[in-house]
């Protein structure tokens, strides 16, 4: 039933979100009733004909949701766009993000990486 109710909502279709609700309402009643979760609250001893008609629609409108299988709603997955440093780039966000200790380890001990650190330090980024 969340499908149906995706669905709709994707769809903009309010009709058939009114309706998805009403039948998820449905099953939590019948699920209820069913239980004997509602017997405390019941009122009458016999429940009048039109109620006994009302709960006999209802158990059919579940009995065909559960037949019919549901068809799973396609999402689109967003596409995160792909971001490329460079690695001066990279050594400035690190300077932000890194403990001063690790950042100095990474950068400044590193053979490799000091040239980027130094660039950085030159164009005034750092």
């Amino acid at each position: 039933m969340t499908a149906e109710i995706n669905e709709a909502v994707v769809d903009g279709d309010e009709v058939a979100l009114i309706e998805a609700f009403q039948r998820v309402l449905e099953l939590a009643f019948i699920t209820l009733v069913e239980k004997g979760a509602l017997r405390r609250l019941q009122l009458v001893d016999q429940y009048p004909p039109e109620a006994v008609a009302e709960y006999a629609r209802m158990r059919r409108s579940i009995k065909t949701a559960e037949a019919t299988p549901a068809v799973p709603v396609a999402v689109p997955v967003p596409v995160a766009p792909v971001v490329h440093e460079t690695p001066v780039e990279t050594c400035v966000r690190e300077f932000r993000e890194l403990p001063s200790a690790a950042w100095k380890t990474k950068w400044l001990n590193n053979q490799n990486n000091r040239p980027v650190a130094d660039q950085a330090v030159a164009e005034g980024r750092i």
